[in-house]
């Protein structure tokens, strides 16, 4: 399985903190400080077992396979923006490893960069027969700012275009850059648009905005554009790489979410943006862009072509400074390889940079291929959700049917599926329970018997039942397994729950959601559900022994009946700070349906099919449902209620939430 482990940032942000302040203030000269900087970073994510496991990979991978080991750094930038903003790249391997001194940007047995499990990977861009890759220079030196030096860069560039004739083709270069001329640039679809100017990660107020300074046409001095605006100009095209030639361009905002250049542009969907995270040199940057377009044009990936780039300027300066973690490269490619060519000779489809089979993120796996491929194996490095507190009011009724309210608090974190839409995921915590009913409770039937008792390792579940948005969203990712429909709900509205929706389905979506984010999600088994139900009670419902239609959406069999699903979270939670989960839509869970709990698992996993399940319609094991819906009488509305369905059929009772381990 994956190794996972807590994440130490906050036990280790003591020791971060001063040894960060020279890099910022660019005053790090030392190798001792700066090997100390990037120990304490590596250990905020490699405790001493995780560290060990890493140890393993890099010896599989880089000794006995002689591969390289991709790394790719999963920081969700909306949610922990102080974490991404850490500058990964001066990772080192500490003594106690045992494998010498190794920086994680510099090794050349190591490939490192930055990939959102979020972003959907890009598929290669394929070059048509005869297509020449279109290489972009846009030159902004203000005459009001410190010089830049771009003779070089440009040299080679013309260079490479001339010795490559037939395949690279070196556009006008724009000199000076004013936001039409690289419009007008854009507009001739550049696969690479390589940008050498001015950057800054402060406006004048002091605020982290990320700007870039392009050139006034008529007085030639500088323009500065904010992130946002320069962003906007890849509205016009999409090249598959830019490099910002730009001090702090890839700087992060320690405060705000996509406050910086460089995020803004991969906000754009552009697959590799390269860029500076602090001031740089012009012959620190010189010397990286040239390393980076030498690799690239032996047909290397752009990630080993950014590491190599790294550790020619670490060699120069031998690690002292902090010019060599400067360069950050965000892609989210799969391997590395973009584009694609027919070879014109014998048709045969024949990569430049091409992309390889997916790969399970979350594992090391071994990746090899023909035509001169580097041989890798992958390590997605993703950090744990950073939760937060929120507070909210349950409700509960007593004997005689009075209300008693209290304010409770819950620990969550908010999975980001797209601009517009989050999936909120509440911590549960471990414990014991007892599962099911007593014959004394009312209405409760025998498959709800014998009592027993579980345990419950700590978990997170839907603080909703997942709604029509959050469907359409995945619905509209690649298939897995199985098509989606975007718009399958009987009743409309993107904060309904989702339901017409089979087991089938429920899977689907989960399966979608994990490749897309890099945690596991899954469907709740049987005792999680009710664990999370019950939230510590032993009522047939959370709130007491009574439902009412002002704390459910239920069939009340009286004018309260509201015949439809209501909008996820109208009512009041339970203790566990989770909304619905009595009535409006049942929840399929993993199990499959059993007649009673005799043998049921007694840790919490799902019951599967150990030849005692019920093969209901004769040809296919029926799953569990629990919770009831809007259109159910409020015994099967109760905690230790079960249903059961055939996985295969969706109806407009049925929708679900997820687990995310």
């Amino acid at each position: 399985g994956e190794p996972s482990r807590p994440f130490r940032y906050q036990e280790k942000l003591e020791q971060i903190t001063p040894l960060l302040q020279p890099v910022l203030t660019n005053e790090l000269n030392n190798a001792q400080d700066t090997r100390k900087l990037g120990e304490t970073l590596f250990e905020a994510i490699f405790d001493d077992v995780l560290r060990q496991e890493f140890v393993n990979f890099y010896q599989e991978a880089v000794r006995d396979k002689k591969q390289l080991l991709r790394i790719e750094l999963d920081i969700d930038e909306q949610t922990i923006p102080e974490v991404a903003a850490l500058p990964w790249e001066f990772m080192c391997l500490p003594d106690s490893a045992n494998l010498g001194h190794r920086w994680l940007g510099t090794d050349p047995n190591i490939v490192f960069s930055r990939r959102r499990a979020l972003w959907h990977s890009a598929p290669p861009i394929q070059l048509e027969k005869g297509e020449k890759l279109r290489i972009a220079l846009a030159i902004a030196a203000p005459k009001d700012l410190g010089h830049v030096e771009y003779e070089d860069i440009k040299e080679a560039l013309a260079s490479l275009a001339q010795e490559q004739a037939e395949r690279i083709e070196l556009l006008p270069i724009v000199n000076p850059a004013t936001p039409t001329a690289i419009d007008n640039l854009l507009e001739q679809q550049p696969h690479i648009f390589h940008f050498i100017g001015h950057g800054q990660m402060h406006n004048e107020a002091g605020e982290e905005v990320g700007k870039i300074a392009l050139v006034k046409k008529v007085f030639k001095t500088a323009s500065w554009m904010d992130a946002a605006s320069f962003s906007e100009l890849f509205n016009r095209w999409s090249p598959g790489v830019v490099l910002l030639q730009a001090c702090e361009s890839g700087m992060l905002s320690a405060s705000q979410a996509f406050a910086g250049t460089a995020s803004k542009i991969v906000q754009m969907n552009i697959p590799v943006v390269v860029a500076m995270q602090y001031q740089v040199s012009n012959i620190t940057a010189i010397q990286f862009a040239y390393e980076f377009y030498e690799r690239l044009a032996k047909g290397e990936p752009v990630d080993i072509a950014a590491q190599n780039g790294r550790r020619t300027i670490g060699l120069e300066t031998g690690n002292r400074k902090r010019d060599f973690a400067t360069p950050v490269i965000f892609m989210r490619l799969e391997d590395g390889y973009l584009f694609k060519r027919e070879d014109g000779e014998n048709g045969i489809e024949k990569s430049l940079l091409q992309n390889h089979q997916n790969s399970d993120p979350s594992n090391l796996s071994s990746q090899t291929s023909s035509n001169k491929i580097v041989a890798t194996s992958n390590l997605r490095i993703q950090l744990p959700p950073t939760t937060k507190t929120f507070e909210f009011e349950v409700v509960k009724i007593d004997a005689k049917g009075r209300e008693k309210r209290s304010c409770q608090q819950a620990e969550h974190f908010i999975e980001t599926l797209s601009d517009t839409v989050g999936l909120e995921m509440v911590s549960i915590p471990g414990g014991q329970f007892k599962m099911g009913a007593p014959i004394e409770e009312e209405m409760s039937k025998q498959e709800e018997r014998p009592e027993h008792i579980v345990t419950i390792n700590p978990f997170f579940i839907g603080r909703y039942p997942i709604t029509q948005a959050q469907w359409r969203v995945i619905a509209n990712l690649p298939t897995i397994n199985r098509p989606l429909e975007p718009e399958p709900s009987y009743f409309k509205g993107d904060k309904l729950s989702v339901e017409r929706v089979s087991w089938y389905h429920a899977k689907e979506f989960c399966v979608r959601l994990s490749q897309k984010t890099g945690r596991q999600y899954r469907l709740p088994t049987e005792a999680e559900w009710e664990y999370a139900c019950r939230a510590k009670t032993s009522t047939p419902f959370h709130f007491g022994r009574k439902i009412t239609p002002n704390l459910a959406n239920y069939n009340s069999k009286d004018h309260h009946y509201r015949q439809q699903t209501t909008e996820v979270g109208s009512f009041t939670p339970n203790a566990f700070g989770l909304w619905d989960m009595h009535g409006l839509v049942w929840e399929w869970c993993e199990d499959y349906d059993h007649e009673n709990y005799q043998g049921a698992p007694l840790d919490g996993s799902a019951w599967l099919n150990d030849g005692s399940a019920w093969l209901n319609d004769g040809i296919e094991e029926y799953r569990i449902l629990r919770g009831g819906s809007w259109d159910c009488d409020p015994n099967l509305c109760r905690s230790a209620s079960r249903f059961s369905g055939n996985p295969s059929v969706p109806k407009k009772e049925f929708g679900f939430r997820v687990v995310c381990l």
